[in-house]
């Protein structure tokens, strides 16, 4: 059963999905012509297309770790009994939810801005 206001997915779900798509990303950045010329000999998807969804998983995957880890340490340090981290508590999904509102949000006021840069370049 998953309580009110959580993520849907565990704490540790997170983690796992956060720290597996770094590790990624890490290893296409540090094996990145080794590993694109495998996968073209092998005919299997382009290491761009691994990146962008490692990228994605992990961008994703940050606000609900915070918001976790904030509200544990705050718990850890005795500052379980204050409203702000009662609230974060009690509405962990909706805050994440919002977090990710606000990051769509600034992407797409920003991509105009990031088109007309990359069509403008000499």
């Amino acid at each position: 059963m998953i309580a009110e206001g959580r993520p849907h997915l565990s704490a540790g779900m997170w983690r796992r999905i956060c720290a597996i798509s770094l590790l990624v990303l890490i290893t296409a950045a540090w094996l990145g012509n080794t590993l694109e010329g495998r996968l073209a000999r092998l005919g299997l998807v382009s290491l761009a297309a691994v990146i962008d969804v490692a990228l994605l998983a992990f961008i994703i995957s940050i606000p609900p770790v915070m918001v976790r880890a904030l509200i544990d340490v705050q718990k850890h340090i005795g500052n379980g009994d204050v409203a702000a981290v009662r609230f974060l508590e009690r509405n962990e999904r909706g805050v994440v939810r919002l977090m990710w509102i606000v990051w769509i949000v600034g992407a797409l006021v920003a991509a105009p801005f990031v088109i007309h840069d990359l069509v403008s370049e000499p």
